[in-house]
């Protein structure tokens, strides 16, 4: 779980001041899913080089999202703290679902994610 502290703690970092939009509950959904299976991934495939960034384009396709959409997802809310909040929040709850798991139910949530086009 400090992997997903520390990811939640860059988010509202790298988030900064920009001007509150307009955002949309799939946009939201697509952005609370993305997040939460790039930090499984980052956790699942620490020290073993060059796995994450592949894993990490197969999550982007999936979605079929880019880092850009990230960043400017995070613009967005940067500007309204309880929605930066709860976002996470709800990240955060998905991730602890996901720590309870047992390793070999996490590998096969790992593996689906992996072997989906």
């Amino acid at each position: 779980m400090r992997t997903a502290a520390s990811f939640i703690l860059l988010a509202l970092i790298i988030g900064g001041c920009n001007h509150s939009k307009k955002i949309d509950s799939g946009e939201r959904e697509t952005f609370i899913a993305v997040y939460t299976e790039l930090t499984l991934a980052r956790s699942h495939f620490a020290g073993i080089p060059g796995k994450f960034a592949s894993f990490k384009d197969k999550i982007f396709r999936k979605h079929r999202v880019d880092e850009r959409f990230m960043t400017d997802f995070l613009g967005k809310i940067a500007s309204d703290p309880n929605l930066e909040l709860e976002i996470f929040q709800t990240i955060a709850d998905r991730l602890s679902r996901s720590e309870k798991l047992p390793p070999d139910s996490l590998n096969r949530l790992i593996s689906n994610f992996i072997n989906e086009p």
